[in-house]
């Protein structure tokens, strides 16, 4: 954490501590979801890409909030990526101050005609708005979605595995007793 020139105080790495075990928990009741909903691993396996990559695709990181069209707006309510990349962003950016090097600043033009050189992002809350993070998704917020989307997953995936389970058992005994009444 501290290697990457992230924020360097203990509260800030707690936190990302647990947006990321959220994240994770998360993300691996979306796996056990998708492999409790398949009976064969290989469908599977065939079915998980085409579900993670349009969800991570629309989390905020790759396309920009504002770009997304409105017919795929609600992929990025169900994405875990977003809630982690928005509490992340935040608790990296939020009152951190840049100084800009003689490269990095830019020269405008004043009315007189004269340019004065400014730095483009002066603070971190001014690089979080070019991000266009939602305001009500607060770090607290986040959280809380990213323990609800693993609490959700996980249940799902329990009501998948006794629905398939039972579908295969249904099957077996019928399999089973046909074969018992042809001996």
């Amino acid at each position: 954490y501290w290697s990457v020139g992230l924020k360097p105080t203990a509260d800030a790495f707690l936190t990302c501590l647990t947006i990321l075990v959220l994240l994770a928990l998360s993300g691996n009741s979306i796996g056990l979801f998708l492999a409790c909903i398949f009976p064969d691993v290989a469908v599977a396996l065939l079915v998980a890409p085409l579900i993670i990559l349009p969800v991570m695709m629309f989390s905020g990181f790759f396309l920009n909030p504002d770009s997304t069209p409105v017919y795929f707006k609600w992929v990025e309510y169900v994405s875990p990526m977003k809630y982690s990349f928005s509490a992340l962003a935040q608790n990296e950016f939020t009152g951190l101050q840049f100084h800009c090097t003689d490269d990095q600043l830019r020269s405008m033009p004043l009315s007189n005609g004269s340019f004065v050189e400014i730095c483009p992002i002066e603070h971190g809350e001014a690089f979080l708005e070019g991000l266009n993070i939602q305001e009500s998704l607060s770090i607290e917020t986040c959280c809380l979605l990213l323990a609800i989307e693993a609490i959700v997953f996980t249940i799902l995936a329990y009501v998948g595995l006794l629905f398939i389970s039972s579908h295969i058992r249904t099957k077996s005994q019928a399999s089973t007793k046909t074969n018992m009444e042809s001996t």
